[in-house]
């Protein structure tokens, strides 16, 4: 779960620093190499139990997501400073935004039919 935390951090501050990239694109980029890996992985880990012990299968395929975490502690993050003066300013805005979408009719009616059913 933490090498998918640190792909999306990554993916979004791709996405944060370059508008046109297109962050939909390599997001979804990021989820079909993941499952392809993860359907490689139990696909050759099933015939790797008859040669290799389980421990030793376990140990060979936790090396890639241990790589992306090792190199995701190698990044260096730039501070970036805050378009709000203070933590209220940015509370309030937050919750203008999230009440403003939550108004909606197209937002609370599915919730209403979900929340009913």
């Amino acid at each position: 779960a933490l090498s998918d935390v640190v792909i999306d951090s990554i993916v979004v501050e791709r996405a944060r620093d370059d508008e046109s990239a297109g962050s939909g694109a390599l997001q979804s980029l990021c989820w079909s190499c993941q499952a392809t890996g993860g359907l490689a992985s139990a696909y050759f880990s099933g015939s790797l139990l008859q040669v290799m012990s389980a421990q030793q299968v376990f140990a060979l395929t936790s090396v890639f997501p241990l790589l992306v975490v090792a190199m995701g502690s190698r990044l260096t993050e730039v501070p970036r400073k805050s378009k709000y003066e203070d933590f209220t300013t940015m509370v309030s805005s937050q919750a203008s935004m999230l009440w403003s979408a939550a108004s909606q009719r197209s937002v609370w009616l599915p919730a209403l039919f979900l929340f009913l059913w």
